[in-house]
């Protein structure tokens, strides 16, 4: 557009150059033409496009290493035809901070909708991002331009690559299911352990009496169910980090292992929930995952999540926001070295400390 600019005022400084010397009425002619057209440009391009809505549409999900395809819709509310429409499409990849752009040129006629295919490739998994936030409008010579501020927005999933974890980090063995701590200060619903045994009162479900120890006391006593405070298992991902962010194969690595071991554990029958804290949205996640759907609502979330780099662990923030809850074994997944909050867990329950860096067992 600049060129088409500069060779436009080249030519029309030439030619009054041209008509000043000669002082040729067709020269005249000329110069009054082309000044009217460029006259008629300048009033096209204050009212072309005044009227435009546009959105973006991508793929549920999309793999890794393959071009993701999808669509920008135009809609021309207006009767004036756009020639040359430019559009700058950034995309972003939420968890391995991958970026890129795309540049798209299309025309529209008046009171039309047009469809724009594009597509871009992401080497990581993770959740990506597409948006515009200006259309540049052009006349058909390119030589005047106006910008039109949008709001388009797509996003499309791209989850990690899910393996067969190794045997000896998902050994039902080593993951006692009926490991559960109880708590000492209020009941529950588990039937399977008592919290206390006291009076009837009026309401209490007729489940609940004890009838050999009512007989034994001759009066009519309950059974309170106990409440556990502690689960199987805790698959925890990692999300802040004091220093700077991991390299992008190792935050796509540690997801996979997280998402692979919980994976395994489900598999095998093992109660576990997967855990980790959201920085952008400033809260904790912990999903219990009893089947295959639950499972893959959790792979969703865990690309989703908002991390941080060069402040405190994730690991320190869902600590301090889920004091009453502890497991029994907590899987600890990393990109880098393990956060020093750790420690803490291991005074009450056993840890493995696994790293996306290595893809071994610390």
């Amino acid at each position: 557009m600049k060129r088409n600019r500069i060779s436009a005022g080249i030519l029309l400084a030439v030619g009054i150059l041209v008509l000043l010397y000669t002082g040729s009425y067709g020269m005249f002619c000329v110069l009054a033409a082309v000044l009217f057209l460029l006259l008629c440009l300048a009033i096209y391009k204050v009212l072309a496009g005044r009227n435009l809505a546009g959105y973006i549409q991508l793929p549920e999900n999309g793999e890794k290493k393959a071009r993701i395809s999808g669509k920008i819709c135009i809609e021309n509310h207006s009767i004036l035809p756009l020639f040359c429409v430019g559009c700058d499409l950034y995309w972003a990849n939420r968890l391995t901070g991958e970026k890129g752009k795309e540049k798209i040129l299309f025309g529209i006629a008046g009171k039309k909708t047009e469809e724009i295919q594009f597509s871009f490739e992401t080497v990581y998994s993770g959740e990506c991002t597409v948006q515009a936030q200006t259309l540049e409008c052009m006349d058909s010579l390119r030589i005047f331009r106006r910008k039109i501020p949008v709001s388009m927005y797509g996003a499309t999933v791209i989850l990690p690559e899910i393996y067969d974890a190794r045997e000896e980090i998902t050994h039902s063995e080593s993951y006692n299911m009926e490991s559960f701590r109880y708590s000492q200060e209020h009941g529950g619903e588990d039937a399977g352990e008592t919290f206390q045994v006291r009076e009837y009162e009026a309401g209490d479900s007729m489940k609940q009496i004890h009838w050999k120890l009512s007989a034994r006391l001759n009066d009519l006593v309950v059974r309170e169910p106990g409440y556990p405070v502690t689960r199987s298992v805790l698959v925890f991902l990692e999300t802040g980090y004091e220093g700077s962010f991991p390299d992008p194969e190792y935050l796509d690595r540690q997801a996979s292992v997280a998402l692979s071991v919980t994976d395994a554990l489900l598999r095998q029958g093992i109660t576990c929930q997967l855990g980790f804290y959201d920085f952008a949205l400033n809260r904790v996640f912990q999903e219990n995952i009893q089947d295959m759907e639950s499972f893959w609502q959790a792979a969703v979330l865990v690309v989703r999540a908002g991390r941080q780099e060069n402040g405190v662990s994730g690991l320190r923030r869902f600590l301090e926001n889920c004091e009453e809850w502890q497991a029994g074994h907590y899987i600890y997944v990393t990109a880098k070295e393990a956060a020093k909050e750790v420690v803490l867990l291991q005074e009450s329950a056993e840890v493995t400390i696994l790293n996306g860096e290595d893809n071994s067992q610390a």
